[in-house]
């Protein structure tokens, strides 16, 4: 299973596709509950069981997963978890936390994982692959965040203070940020 593992983790870790498209889910109902959103979805499910459809039943899994997490209602949660059979309830849950965040649009891309293959993870398995999948999140995150300036030394203060440096006053409170002075700011906001 190792060797499945790894390939789960390259997937789960795999850079986000440039072409984020995720089909939209079309209710039959104009405003439906969440009971009713979960009888849509399991119906899609079946049908895309039916044709071979693999990475439209994990993103419909994830759906469910997500409504069910999602459901601020202890009874509304509750009646969606009772239409879901055991093997489900298990497995949206763990679609749900696996794609979540940013991670969604990599369920179509997905040629090894499934629900098949998330059901049969070990515990011990699951927690590695939703390591994995956050510690990439966390990565993409703080590359969308950090401003990719070569050679250029950013001063990381663990205070949140203003220090007084050479009659100058240098705002410390952005963390991780470069130092900005005040006098900039001053101009910025004259002008």
């Amino acid at each position: 299973m190792d060797l499945d593992l790894q390939a789960y983790i390259s997937e789960i870790t795999a850079p986000i596709p440039s072409d984020n498209r995720l089909p939209i889910m079309i209710y039959p109902q104009s405003n439906p509950t969440s009971p009713e959103k979960v009888k849509h979805l399991l119906k899609e499910i079946n049908g895309a069981k039916d044709r071979c459809l693999t990475k439209l039943v994990l993103y419909y899994a994830y759906l469910i997963g997500e409504i069910i997490v999602c459901e601020e209602e202890c009874g509304t949660r509750k009646a969606c978890l009772r239409l879901l059979t055991q093997h489900y309830r298990a497995v949206t849950k763990r679609a749900y936390y696996l794609f979540g965040h940013d991670r969604t649009p990599l369920i179509l891309n997905c040629r090894k994982l499934s629900l098949t293959s998330i059901k049969h993870l070990s515990l011990k398995e699951y927690n590695q692959l939703l390591e994995a999948a956050e510690q990439a999140t966390l990565e993409r995150y703080i590359s969308r965040t950090t401003p990719a300036q070569p050679n250029e030394e950013v001063e990381t203060i663990e205070t949140a203070n203003i220090e007084e440096q050479d009659e100058q006053y240098i705002d410390t409170t952005a963390l991780g940020s470069p130092v900005i002075e005040a006098d900039m700011i001053e101009e910025d906001l004259e002008n």
